[in-house]
């Protein structure tokens, strides 16, 4: 007869390892097999599967860990447990509050990626910081802890805090400069003027430094810098009135009694093929597919090919360019993000291509990998810029657009 005595240390350690020893010495072990079990069940199986190589072995462990929790590294090979869904800033946060008020991006796995990146389990994490980086508003959305969410409100309400009462001590210096009183009508007139909603926030954006009141005076005696822009549309004279009216008199109306709609506005389109602009004679063919008036040149071989096979899509009227005239305010766009290659490109794309904006001056920057910059254009009105904006900020790499006022 053997007999085998065993302390309770003893025996978790052979039904289940040093590991799950470790977790049950200071706790009671519940009946039920909890994840934890699962995982070291796994494990051990996977160790003694004599079909299991070292790489399929170190797929299966990362697969294995707990859902709710991943294991990443720094680049010193230190471990720190994050909740699943963490991203970048969580974990620049999770090291200390000051690595994350001033990160910009991150390298994961030696790779550069925005700092609002999901990482995974096993990924080795690199926080890329600046002394001029700030926490924005919008981060609040990107992280997931609790700790990084705390940091972030504390850091936007004492700077918030700290702005409009620096605000307002620049704003109450300047004005005794020029001699004139801020009174609530002058301060009316400021609020609109730099692009704010209320006292506060125009107090806000000049103690950040956002607002310049080098030129208060000049924006006090002028709204905003403005430009005459011209735009051309192409149009068919109508008839002359005299014939119209005697149309008008000759036709009759329909049969139930209905007044017939108006004839709906050509399409117009621009070859491709001659490409005309303004001032030039163009002569109209009339797509029979879409119904569009194709603009050419009155010289295009294009067009006398076309006309000579297709004769009757020729539009026999005579089209003309229309010019008129439209306000145009000019605006500056702070940008963000990590560079590429073709970046520019696609800026000049959005700006000019998709909207056919007019762009003043581009001044970008690119330093290890990130770009900040400056374009300035001229937009009609609030409606057109935010529309550019929204389009900016899906550009790849882009991570903050913001209006600047000067």
């Amino acid at each position: 007869v053997e007999v085998q005595i065993r302390t309770q240390r003893m025996d978790e350690i052979a039904e289940r390892g040093f590991a799950a020893h470790w977790k049950y010495k200071k706790a009671t072990i519940s009946q039920d097999e909890d994840e934890f079990d699962k995982w070291l069940r796994q494990i051990r199986a996977a160790l003694n599967s004599p079909t299991e190589n070292a790489v399929d072995f170190l797929d299966n462990f990362k697969l294995s860990l707990y859902t709710s929790e991943i294991v990443v590294f720094t680049p010193k090979g230190e471990a720190r447990k994050m909740p699943y869904g963490a991203t970048a800033l969580d974990f620049a946060y999770d090291i200390h509050s000051k690595i994350g008020n001033s990160a910009i991006s991150a390298k994961i796995n030696h790779k550069l990626e925005p700092i609002t990146t999901q990482i995974n389990n096993g990924d080795q994490i690199e926080i890329i910081t600046a002394d001029a980086a700030r926490p924005k508003p919008e981060w609040l959305d990107a992280v997931t802890t609790t700790k990084a969410k705390a940091a972030i409100k504390s850091y936007l309400k004492r700077e918030r805090q700290n702005n409009i009462e620096r605000g307002m001590q620049l704003l109450d210096e300047k004005m005794k400069s020029l001699n004139i009183k801020l009174s609530g009508r002058v301060l009316r007139k400021i609020v609109p003027i730099y692009g704010s909603n209320n006292k506060e926030e125009l107090y806000s954006k000049i103690g950040a430094g956002i607002i310049s009141l080098d030129e208060l005076e000049k924006a006090l005696k002028t709204n905003s810098k403005s430009k005459i822009l011209k735009f051309w549309t192409l149009f068919i004279p109508r008839k002359e009135e005299e014939e119209g009216e005697e149309s008008d008199t000759a036709t009759s109306a329909p049969a139930d009694g209905q007044a017939a709609a108006p004839a709906p506005a050509p399409q117009f389109e621009i070859a491709e093929c001659c490409k005309p602009i303004p001032g030039d004679k163009v002569v109209g063919y009339r797509d029979p597919a879409t119904g569009n008036i194709v603009v050419h040149k009155a010289a295009c071989d294009e067009l006398n090919r076309l006309a000579a096979q297709y004769g009757k899509n020729i539009v026999k009227e005579e089209i003309k360019w229309s010019q008129h005239k439209a306000m145009s305010y000019l605006v500056t766009v702070e940008l963000r993000g990590i560079d590429r290659m073709g970046l520019l490109l696609d800026l000049a794309k959005v700006v000019s291509g998709d909207f056919s904006i007019n762009i003043r001056e581009v001044n970008i920057q690119s330093h290890d990998g990130i770009f900040e910059g400056n374009i300035s254009l001229y937009v009609k009105d609030a409606e057109g810029l935010h529309a550019v904006m929204d389009k900016l900020r899906k550009i790849k790499g882009i991570e903050t657009v913001k209006r600047l006022i000067n």
